[in-house]
């Protein structure tokens, strides 16, 4: 009889390819990011369309989650500030982002943007963030020292990733 694995987070070891550990988290665990210090890994638990959904913070040394951190309804992505000190994490179930304060994994901010985001990315500053939205057919923007919504722009059918590049002509 085969183990259920849903909500859970295997750690493997790369030389071999083996499984070392399965860790349990929220129900239906959708993406996880290292934080950039390292340290800590963020995943992103769905839960259900008709329910608010967590983001499990795991210690990678231990291999424990030390954190479960309450987000929106049916959250997707997580994406970290360049400083490091917060996460943002998309939540399509309301339309909006959630912010969390990396130190105290708490929720410090909880920001309106267009209908079912998806993606986020930082401006290298972090000025900004920038959040796709497929079913809007927007960008929206983000002021992160307000954590307000700037404004969305149209960009065409259902964008869905999103990433950001430098203009190579300024120094």
């Amino acid at each position: 009889q085969h183990e259920n694995y849903a909500g859970k987070v295997a750690v493997i070891d790369p030389a071999n390819g083996t499984v070392l550990q399965r860790i349990a988290v929220g129900m239906d665990p959708s993406d996880i990011k290292l934080h950039p210090a390292g340290g800590l890994a963020y995943v992103v638990n769905r839960e259900s369309h008709h329910s608010h959904g967590s983001l499990s913070v795991i210690d990678t040394r231990s291999k424990t989650v030390v954190a479960t951190v309450p987000v929106g309804k049916h959250p997707g992505r997580v994406a970290f500030h360049p400083s490091g000190t917060q996460a943002y994490v998309t939540n399509s179930g309301d339309g909006t982002v959630s912010v969390i304060d990396t130190a105290s994994h708490a929720v410090v901010g909880l920001i309106p943007v267009d209908q079912a985001p998806q993606h986020v990315v930082f401006h290298p500053a972090g000025t900004h963030a920038y959040v796709s939205s497929p079913e809007a057919n927007t960008l929206s923007v983000i002021d992160t020292a307000t954590q307000q919504l700037r404004g969305s722009v149209t960009v065409g059918s259902a964008p869905w990733g999103v990433a950001l590049v430098g203009d190579p002509r300024v120094a």
